[in-house]
């Protein structure tokens, strides 16, 4: 009989293996009994009770029994005297699937007698079907250094990333309006909202040694608001952070390209798809100036579906005193016959207010401000065209902001608090009603100032914005609406550079 045993220590090593020959019986058939002991495997990551032996001699698929030292024997006939093609497949059950680990094949001739072929490292754990999930490492290197044969995200020279975003302080202030998106190497990621400033997320799957490239996309009202890129060359493991600051997005997109970026925009709450805010009609009939408001053209306009809201809140006294809804409803609109600038306001208020003497932005007020040329400079009033117009109920008088160039020679206006309650009893107005049904309390405004003495060009843009002040019980002022502006931002009295832009469109 003829045995041939094979010895291993390890099966990620090239190991010898070898074919012993001992006492030779030869049969009628020609053939020579043999028998074969698979190698021992010993590995620390392999299962011994899901290893198995695939024995194949000259295509002939043998049944190899496990002993107790973990080495595997079993009995073939094979031609004496001619080449026969042995082959070991070592396989391991690992999570329901079936993995080759190793194979050896090996071609000897069995003699008459005895005699030892020396196997040689002729182990591969490469080609079909060695590398089960295509990562570059074969089924047995993963087995070896504990990671998941079955999935090419864990690998043994795996690299993961920690991505971490902060958010511009204008993204955050935008609240909930905005969608984040994120690739790393053009793949998408999905980043979780950590905080209010902040978004994370965990990419595996990366090799030691590859440069990991971040994109984060931030969109809101449907336009791009900030882009930012930024990359790591990963290490080996999962401790490989990167960090895009705020300082790392680019927040210049400009839809309209009117030099104001979309984000501040929204913030503002003027147009980011277009330069012009708000197209000032042209009306054949010029409004009687009487606070009525009973002119065709207002009807049309301070309507709440059609007209341009105060609601937009940017002071609220820190006190005991309660921020109400005074404002929300509040409207505003304006027209021109060519010549003059119309401007006209209903404001919604339960509480008239008018005990502040000087300090007269603490009581009910209108403010309205406008930039003749849009220069729009940072910092200051520039002097020429800027204008600051303040109207407090009940006062008699017209106010200039502290820094504007002064009050139109003949700017008029008329306030008119029984001409409100007019209008809301004849139907005129009648969607100004409080949240029982019943008439809101309020008063109207009307103002006719030149448009020359304004500085304002029938072909140019302007600036232009309108803040009520809202005084509910006397003392300091409660809140402050505005058309547009930051919310919880009062600057406009300080320089123009916030205001919306409008245009006389014919």
């Amino acid at each position: 009989m003829i045995r041939i045993t094979t010895y291993a220590a390890q099966l990620c090593t090239a190991a010898a293996m070898c074919m012993m020959a001992a006492g030779c019986t030869g049969e009628s058939n020609g053939n020579t009994a043999v028998a074969l002991a698979a190698p021992k495997r010993v590995i620390a990551a392999v299962d011994p009770e899901q290893l198995s032996v695939e024995l194949r001699v000259n295509n002939q698929s043998y049944t190899a029994i496990r002993q107790a030292d973990n080495s595997y024997v079993t009995s073939v006939t094979v031609p004496a005297n001619r080449d026969s093609r042995i082959t070991v497949v070592w396989t391991e059950l690992f999570q329901g699937t079936r993995l080759k680990l190793a194979e050896q094949v090996e071609v000897v001739t069995v003699g008459d007698s005895a005699m030892t072929i020396n196997f040689g490292d002729a182990y591969t754990t490469t080609g079909n079907g060695f590398d089960i999930d295509a990562d570059g490492f074969s089924n047995l290197a993963e087995r070896i250094e504990g990671t998941n044969p079955l999935s090419a995200n864990d690998r043994p020279d795996a690299a993961s990333l920690q991505l971490t975003v902060a958010l511009p302080d204008d993204i955050v202030a935008l609240g909930d309006d905005i969608t984040l998106s994120a690739t790393v190497n053009d793949a998408p990621v999905s980043l979780l909202r950590a905080s209010a400033g902040v978004a994370t997320a965990s990419v595996p799957g990366f090799a030691a040694g590859v440069q990991a490239s971040a994109s984060v996309q931030i969109n809101g009202s449907g336009l791009s608001l900030a882009t930012a890129q930024k990359s790591l060359t990963l290490q080996l493991g999962d401790d490989n952070q990167l960090t895009i600051a705020q300082t790392d997005f680019d927040t210049s997109a400009d839809t309209d390209n009117d030099g104001i970026s979309n984000i501040v925009e929204l913030l503002l709450g003027t147009n980011p798809q277009a330069a012009i805010d708000y197209n000032i009609a042209r009306v054949q009939n010029a409004p009687q100036v009487d606070g009525s408001l009973s002119d065709s053209v207002w009807l049309n306009r301070l309507t709440q579906s059609n007209s341009l809201k105060l609601n937009r809140l940017i002071t609220a006294d820190s006190g005991e005193n309660q921020v109400t809804t005074d404002g929300l409803l509040s409207a505003w609109a304006a027209v021109t016959d060519g010549e003059t600038l119309f401007i006209a306001l209903r404001i919604i208020d339960n509480s008239i207010q008018f005990d502040s003497g000087d300090m007269w932005w603490r009581d009910d007020a209108i403010e309205l401000f406008i930039d003749g040329d849009n220069s729009k400079q940072p910092d200051n009033y520039d002097g020429l065209n800027d204008y600051h117009i303040g109207v407090r109920v009940e006062d008699l008088l017209l106010i200039r902001g502290g820094r504007s160039v002064g009050l139109p020679p003949n700017l008029v206006y008329e306030l008119s608090a029984g001409a409100f309650d007019d209008d809301i009893a004849n139907g005129a107005y009648a969607s100004d009603l409080d949240a029982n049904g019943a008439p809101d309390v309020g008063f109207n405004l009307e103002m006719a100032i030149p448009l020359e003495e304004l500085g304002i060009d029938s072909d140019e843009p302007f600036g232009i914005n309108v803040h009520y002040n809202d005084d509910d019980n006397g003392g300091d002022r409660d809140a402050k609406y505005s058309w547009v502006g930051r919310r919880g931002v009062d600057i406009d009295y300080l320089e123009p550079s916030s205001l919306a832009t409008a245009l006389i469109s014919d």
